[in-house]
């Protein structure tokens, strides 16, 4: 039986206090994650992050009948970056549900330990920000899907492109829903002339080639690759 997975996508009935407390609010979702892909493509600088989901309603933990939910998205943004505004701009981050685009409507900025345990970004912070999503556009199971990018980070000297899971311990949804670990995959992919290798990950590594790492998530632990610096241009030959 799988955890309850939600990468990392929070999921609540209503918006947390704070973004510090985003990471802990999810103990009572009306919905819960039965399969989900990240694609995290990896660039020199910058790396686009794609997160497709199936979500499915869970009635017992709907007891307020909203007409609205609520979705908390964290995501890695440069250090600089103080005001969430500025890293909705900057990660040009968008959610679509049943051909809805939605824009985030709160959020806030907070230290990358908040999402992290290892390693934790040098030159990055995290932002937790908010979709509202009306609740005729979030049925009983529906697709979301989440598009943005995000700055490449230094950890000890080293370049790294890295996503991080969230996977909250929800008991009683694990009793109702029996996953596998093909509905959860993150696939890291370089670009055209970017190689890289496995920098952190847990022990489910499906595939790890200097173009792409494949990998089982597990609560916390963040995938993250080293980007090689580009191969030298071949020299001329001389006549």
């Amino acid at each position: 039986m799988r955890p309850v997975f939600l990468l990392a996508i929070l999921l609540t009935s209503g918006f947390a206090a704070s973004a510090g407390a985003a990471a802990d609010d999810w103990a009572n979702p009306p919905f819960t994650v039965v399969a989900a892909r990240v694609e995290l493509t990896v660039g020199r600088e910058l790396s686009m992050v794609s997160i497709r989901m199936m979500l499915q309603y869970v009635e017992r933990d709907d007891t307020r009948h909203n007409a609205r939910v609520f979705v908390h998205c964290p995501l890695y943004v440069d250090k600089t970056v103080t005001d969430w505004h500025d890293a909705v701009s900057a990660a040009d981050i968008k959610l679509q549900v049943a051909g809805q685009i939605f824009t985030p409507v709160d959020g806030g900025i907070v230290s990358a330990d908040v999402l992290s345990d290892y390693p934790v970004p040098e030159d990055a912070a995290v932002a937790f920000l908010t979709f509202e999503i009306p609740r005729s556009a979030a049925t009983w199971r529906f697709e979301v899907q989440v598009n943005h990018i995000q700055p490449n980070f230094h950890h000890h000297g080293a370049l790294l492109a890295a996503f991080t899971p969230w996977l909250p311990k929800v008991t009683h949804v694990q009793k109702v829903f029996e996953f596998a670990d093909k509905d959860f995959e993150v696939v890291i992919r370089g670009l055209s002339g970017v190689t890289f290798r496995k920098y952190t990950a847990n022990d489910e590594v499906l595939a790890d080639t200097p173009t792409e790492l494949k990998v089982i998530p597990v609560h916390r632990k963040t995938i993250a690759v080293e980007i090689l610096p580009a191969a030298a241009p071949p020299a001329a030959k001389q006549n």
